[in-house]
């Protein structure tokens, strides 16, 4: 049986699950040949098969990219089960006014009480049951086993629609109509009935009644009442998950709407996965989807990793609420220098124009609203600080900030940087700049495959035609960009 390093494989799995918003409750090495990797997650609420798979999801690609297991091993994802410990002061808390099962010893011999937790404080917990209320202190709790509930019945529906539509704040009529349309379509399914089928639900007393509309060769129509007492016991499951189905659809409209309001704005998330070309970003509430054009070129995103995005807009998804994203746009960019320089937030240093090829150089253009401010050295930060902090997150990619100037002449020339422009002669016409520049820094000025002029172009809104200046070379160093 081999021996995997648990804490280190803890270390490695805790800080994105807790960023996913579970817990890592357990982590053991089991199985018959010990390669098996069982994890237990536990949240607020309680775990779903949909949050097993989302960590599996996230884990499996962390742990292959980590390799801290040699060879196969399977992964499996679970709840701490109904008779989890509670380990620690924050689980009483979290469990109180629910049923608990305590052990105690008093003297050799051991006490067990089931009741309900109705008090957690510094001094112990409190629990009622069997007739009677028990302080404790020091105890070892577990809670109770799930006590095995009835089928759900129509006869309940009314009261448990009542109570849902309350707490979820969805129109009582609504969901009925809900679920009536699932009885009826479930009642087509099973029993292949013609017709117009519609399902009545009587909410107080329970009773179904279904019926067919059938439109005759003559115009005429019928209506029959069809027998419902074998559909009845399928009828309250069917109900169970069109409530549910319809609850899913309007928790992902309502994400929908909020990423609508977010839109361009960062977002942080974990790197699900990447499947032919498209990276999945998880953003909890909603999926993330990075097509290849809005990556940055290069950039190697690693499954379980966090990520920043910026929040484009929403796509259409009827399984979940899925949110176009991205890394390459120029807006990106934008947010991250809002995000580390306060000044522009304040409204101090504005941010003007911006030019950017993805992976390769970002041109950034910066005006000061107030007289005193230095905007280029506002965005840079002292000894660069701001600046290095947008160079971290764009890895390989440039990025230079020039001053803004309503002069031309100027902007195109700061534009043109590092390079120093010996002159600039403006043709408003045909809205062409022709810079002349030293010999010497004609390759800087133009750049790799003429990037530097490119962008110095676009950055401008100029035609920008770069020469050596007199004596120093002769004619166009290169077509005008």
């Amino acid at each position: 049986m081999p021996t995997w390093p648990i804490t280190s494989i803890r270390e490695l799995l805790e800080p994105t699950i807790n960023h996913m918003g579970y817990e890592l409750y357990a982590l053991e090495q089991s199985g018959h040949s010990g390669r098996t990797l069982r994890i237990s997650i536990d949240h607020a609420e309680p775990i779903t098969i949909e949050d097993c798979e989302r960590v599996s999801r996230i884990a499996g690609p962390l742990l292959d990219h980590s390799r801290l297991i040699d060879g196969p091993y399977d992964l499996e994802v679970s709840s701490p089960g109904a008779e989890r410990p509670l380990r620690g002061h924050g689980d009483y808390e979290r469990f109180n006014g629910k049923r608990v099962n305590i052990r105690y010893r008093s003297g050799p011999s051991e006490t067990v009480i089931e009741g309900q937790l109705v008090a957690v404080d510094s001094a112990g917990i409190a629990v009622s049951g069997q007739g009677a209320r028990f302080t404790l202190h020091g105890m070892t709790l577990s809670r109770a086993g799930s006590r095995s509930q009835s089928e759900p019945s129509t006869e309940s529906l009314a009261d448990a629609l009542t109570a849902l539509c309350a707490e979820v704040g969805i129109p009582f009529e609504e969901m009925l109509h809900t679920v009536e349309a699932a009885l009826a379509n479930a009642y087509i399914r099973a029993f292949n009935a013609p017709g117009d089928v519609r399902v009545t639900l009587d909410t107080k007393t329970g009773a179904l009644e279904v019926t067919s509309r059938v439109v005759r060769a003559d115009g005429t129509e019928m209506v029959r009442t069809l027998p419902s007492e074998d559909f009845k016991r399928m009828a309250a499951q069917t109900a169970k998950h069109a409530v549910l189905r319809h609850i899913h659809d309007l928790e992902r409209d309502k994400v929908l709407r909020d990423v609508a309001e977010h839109r361009g704005e960062l977002a942080t998330g974990i790197v699900d996965r990447s499947e032919a070309g498209t990276v999945y970003v998880d953003l909890g509430r909603a999926e993330g989807v990075m097509p290849p054009e809005e990556q940055i070129p290069g950039e190697v995103l690693h499954p379980g990793r966090p990520v920043l995005v910026l929040i484009l807009d929403a796509q259409h998804n009827p399984r979940q609420a899925q949110v176009r994203v991205s890394r390459a746009s120029r807006m990106f960019v934008h947010r991250l220098l809002e995000a580390e320089v306060p000044e522009i937030k304040a409204g101090t240093v504005q941010v003007r124009a911006i030019a950017r090829e993805p992976g390769l150089r970002t041109k950034i253009a910066v005006s000061a609203s107030e007289r005193g401010i230095d905007p280029v050295g506002a965005c840079v930060g002292p000894k660069g600080v701001r600046h290095r902090a947008i160079l971290s997150e764009l890895a390989s990619e440039h990025v230079d900030i020039v001053p803004w100037s309503d002069d031309p002449e100027a902007f195109v020339a700061a534009a043109l940087g590092p390079a120093k422009a010996e002159s600039v002669t403006i043709d408003r016409g045909t809205r062409t700049a022709t810079v002349l520049v030293p010999r010497s820094q004609l390759s800087l000025a133009i750049g790799r495959d003429g990037q530097n002029a490119r962008l110095a172009a676009k950055l401008t809104g100029f035609r920008i035609d770069i020469k050596a200046g007199e004596g120093e070379g002769q004619g166009d160093a290169d077509p005008p960009t």
